[in-house]
């Protein structure tokens, strides 16, 4: 059986063995995409299974998310940011790259460019379409470290409440390293707007449906997680779920461990002190933006984490004449990078 059949196979015993197909319904598979050289372009990536490690914690796993910020405003300095994250992407040593709000010009530069064409395989470069803006996600494996088996697409638009569902999804992943499988789990959950009066009863609604649709959410990732959590063998190694969470409500600051995960950064600095916060960091001190620990890397199953960074928190390097023009700093998001390193089986 080749790898891609295999994983197949994998996912539809998985989804058979949900306890609501229809909340767990996969919405597509696509095989990943790695750069062929120019003659072939942009092909399906071919699957090839490595030899197990058998020593405990000779395997690591390094994992990077970032909400790249969709926003085209020239007052934000677009091209800039988009370069400088191909930098990044360029030199960072992570095996996995999460991204949200991948617009599609993005992903033209993506494709095109050489660095990122040599370094990463690409879940797809179909980033999704969700509420009323072309972006989405794109979960990326270091070829030179890592393999992608391929990735499928899960709605997550079981909220009972229509008003909540923006057709978000989620973006999860089978990855290899070392000869061991870990499923990753990308996504951007929900984020609509309040009303700006928080003093009011319609706010006050509205925060509550906002903060149990996101619960909702968290359970649906956690359902899936939890299913190849239990395969946890020598091949099968645990779950790790990065992206935008946009857990800004106090109520909901452990909603990810009420439904099985553990928090990457809580493990290792949760009596440090620190608030790990990686929204309104980014923000010239003029702006007023209330500071949040909105992106998180949790886990389950037989890891460790043993690393953990908050990445972009400096202004970009920009032209002095267009720095002028500006007359503020730009940072390559409006959301800082979480990075978290695990180390794979032994009994972690």
């Amino acid at each position: 059986m080749s790898g891609t059949e295999g994983s197949r196979s994998q996912h539809r015993e998985l989804q058979k063995d949900t306890p609501s197909s229809k909340q767990l319904q996969c919405q597509s598979f696509t095989t990943s995409l790695t750069w062929k050289g120019r003659k072939s372009g942009w092909r399906q990536h071919e699957f090839r299974t490595r030899s197990l490690s058998n020593h405990a914690y000779e395997s690591r796993i390094t994992i990077m998310s970032l909400n790249r910020w969709f926003e085209g405003d020239p007052a934000t300095a677009p091209q800039e940011r988009l370069e400088a994250l191909l930098v990044e992407l360029s030199t960072i040593s992570a095996d996995v790259v999460n991204l949200q709000e991948v617009t599609q010009s993005a992903i033209r530069s993506f494709q095109d460019d050489e660095r990122f064409r040599g370094k990463w395989i690409v879940s797809s470069f179909d980033p999704g379409v969700y509420s009323t803006e072309v972006h989405g996600l794109i979960t990326l494996v270091n070829r030179r470290t890592a393999e992608m088996v391929g990735a499928e697409r899960y709605a997550l638009d079981e909220h009972p409440d229509e008003q909540m569902r923006s057709g978000r999804t989620l973006l999860v992943s089978e990855v290899v390293k070392d000869g061991v499988r870990v499923c990753v789990i990308n996504a951007h959950l929900e984020s609509a707007r309040l009303p700006r009066d928080t003093s009011t009863v319609a706010y006050e609604e509205a925060r509550a449906r906002l903060v149990a649709c996101r619960e909702c959410q968290i359970q649906v990732a956690s359902r899936i997680a939890s299913r190849f959590s239990s395969r946890t063998s020598e091949e099968h190694k645990g779950v790790i779920f990065a992206g935008d969470m946009n857990l800004g409500d106090e109520s909901e600051q452990d909603a990810p461990e009420r439904h099985g995960f553990q928090d990457a950064w809580r493990v290792l600095h949760g009596s440090s002190g620190e608030t790990g916060n990686t929204f309104g960091v980014n923000w010239s001190s003029d702006k007023k933006v209330t500071q949040s620990r909105l992106d998180r890397i949790v886990y389950m199953g037989d890891l460790r984490p043993a690393r953990f960074e908050i990445l972009f928190t400096t202004p970009l390097k920009l032209d002095e004449q267009l720095r002028k023009i500006l007359e503020h700093d730009v940072y390559l998001s409006d959301h800082a990078g979480v990075l978290a390193e695990f180390a794979i089986g032994g009994g972690a």
